[in-house]
């Protein structure tokens, strides 16, 4: 718990206007801890790698808790998925509501590509050159699961961030 309370300093820092109203995301990490078995110190690593992203406070725990769906569904740990749900959002300028709909394209990049989903933690190269070269969220991902059919992740997506840059 003292861990969890430092975390949760650690977020409070970044928006130091709300300390006060910490303690309600506490019990919300808390409980969250329960329904999904993620340790909450590792819950609130994921809220702070949201709310430093620039996802409005308000919004993190609905971020934070669809990511924590997806680690279950994915095998994966809460810090690797809260930063690719978040990374997406932001590189592709989506709505907050979007977080399920990017955890499903993560969840499909597992299903279908080759390797686990902290073996790409790389995509976002692959995104921002997608994202600059006009191309959506759904075919960047898809492109790049396919990469990995071809080349190890990480140079999968670097290649891939090249073909889109040119």
């Amino acid at each position: 718990i003292l861990t969890l309370d430092k975390r949760l300093a650690e977020v409070a820092a970044l928006l130091p206007e709300v300390t006060k109203g910490m303690s309600g995301f506490r019990s919300a990490l808390l409980s969250m801890s329960i329904t999904f078995g993620h340790a909450s110190e590792d819950l609130a690593k994921g809220l702070y790698d949201i709310v430093s992203a620039g996802i409005p406070l308000k919004d993190s725990l609905k971020v934070l808790s669809t990511a924590s769906m997806g680690a279950v569904a994915t095998v994966s740990n809460i810090e690797t998925v809260s930063k690719l749900v978040t990374r997406a959002l932001t590189i592709f300028q989506m709505p907050v509501e979007k977080a399920s709909h990017v955890m499903d394209v993560l969840y499909w990049t597992v299903k279908h590509g080759i390797g686990r989903l902290e073996d790409f933690m790389n995509y976002p190269v692959a995104w921002a050159a997608g994202k600059l070269a006009g191309v959506d969220f759904e075919l960047t991902s898809a492109l790049a699961t396919a990469m990995t059919k071809v080349f190890k992740e990480k140079r999968g997506f670097t290649y891939l961030a090249r073909f889109l840059e040119a």
